[in-house]
């Protein structure tokens, strides 16, 4: 079985795709985030790969839970899978375990009944939650920061960043100044990390909330 949803608005091939800016030999193609979209909420999968599209995300598969899992396609050719965890619970976390062997950038929705959090097990197999009901726009604001920090000048591995005085530990989220070490929450670790990884450059206050909104592995 091949993945096919009816939210692919691009034919993917080695994570490129021809724009209306393109020369005659496609040239100045630009990369396209391969976007994976699982929920068996019809509606909610059309209305999410309609606004991914309309933002410039036209790498963007939509399917139901079942078919994910029996998709062909390996599941490490996405850069990022959203995943609608408020049905079928049980098939959702098999994806999710199938996902995290990956190095896509995992992103799963859950129902906030009477305000309950999620559980312990999603939390640990997801890297951000959204809490239905949310703003689309959280949606776009978490995804382009994850697609940001594919970008980031220090690899993923790193454990600390600095630029003087201050060095701080990705690991520990705990900063270092002037031989102080300070204990940071992960919000605050993840701004400070931004700003330290583009300490000679101007941050938008757009970058640093995206940053902010994801959650530490």
């Amino acid at each position: 079985m091949s993945l096919r949803g009816e939210c692919v608005t691009a034919r993917l091939a080695v994570g490129r795709v021809v724009s209306s800016d393109d020369g005659p030999d496609g040239t100045s193609a630009r990369p396209v985030a391969r976007i994976l979209l699982v929920s068996d909420d019809e509606q909610l999968r059309s209305l999410l790969c309609g606004l991914l599209d309309a933002h410039g995300h036209s790498g963007v598969v939509g399917v139901d839970t079942r078919s994910a899992l029996m998709v062909r396609r390996p599941l490490t050719e996405w850069d990022i899978a959203v995943v609608d965890a408020s049905a079928s619970y049980d098939d959702t976390m098999r994806l999710l375990r199938q996902l995290e062997g990956t190095t896509a950038a995992i992103i799963a929705i859950f129902a906030q009944k009477n305000g309950a959090a999620a559980s312990r097990e999603l939390v640990a197999s997801t890297d951000v939650l959204l809490g239905k009901p949310f703003d689309p726009r959280e949606l776009l604001l978490v995804i382009r920061g994850m697609l940001d920090s594919k970008g980031d000048d220090v690899p993923q591995g790193e454990a600390t960043v600095s630029a003087e005085p201050i060095t701080l530990s990705t690991l520990l989220n705990q900063a270092t100044v002037a031989s102080r070490e300070i204990e940071l929450t992960g919000v605050e670790a993840r701004i400070l990390s931004e700003l330290l990884i583009n300490a000679s450059r101007p941050v938008t206050r757009g970058r640093l909330l995206r940053r902010a909104l994801l959650r530490s592995s």
